[in-house]
């Protein structure tokens, strides 16, 4: 990914959408041009948004279950702006890829992703390089 152009945060990177409403996300992507740093939250929308696994206790909120609060949490990401999510899930081995415009898609480990500019991921391949067994 080209660090000039982009600055990727992680370690539950808050994003602020507005007044008490603010969302961690395990790894975000902004336009650096267009991104400045807060104290506490990023106030710009991501460009991209990437989340491994739900790590989130559901038992006080309205949501029915994993897949409700990830559809519900996409939605509002993408209304604030950010242009695509990416939802990794290990123990189905999936990826759910969701454009702001464009219908969803889930695939597998094994499948190239674009990420940005050209920037592709294939996470069975960076697992199977970086020795890493899931």
């Amino acid at each position: 990914m080209n660090r000039k152009k982009f600055r990727v945060a992680s370690n539950e990177a808050g994003v602020h959408l507005e007044l008490n409403n603010h969302f961690a996300n395990d790894l975000t992507v902004f336009e650096k041009s267009t991104t400045a740093l807060d104290t506490q939250y990023f106030r710009q929308a991501p460009l991209l948004v990437i989340e491994v696994d739900l790590k989130v206790d559901l038992s006080e909120t309205p949501f029915g279950g994993d897949l409700d609060y990830l559809l519900a949490k996409s939605k509002k990401l993408h209304e604030f702006g950010t242009e695509k999510l990416i939802w990794i899930t290990t123990n189905s081995k999936k990826i759910f890829i969701s454009n702001k415009h464009d219908p969803w898609q889930i695939v597998d480990f094994d499948c190239d992703i674009e990420l940005l500019d050209g920037c592709v991921l294939n996470l069975a391949k960076l697992l199977l390089e970086e020795d890493i067994k899931i």
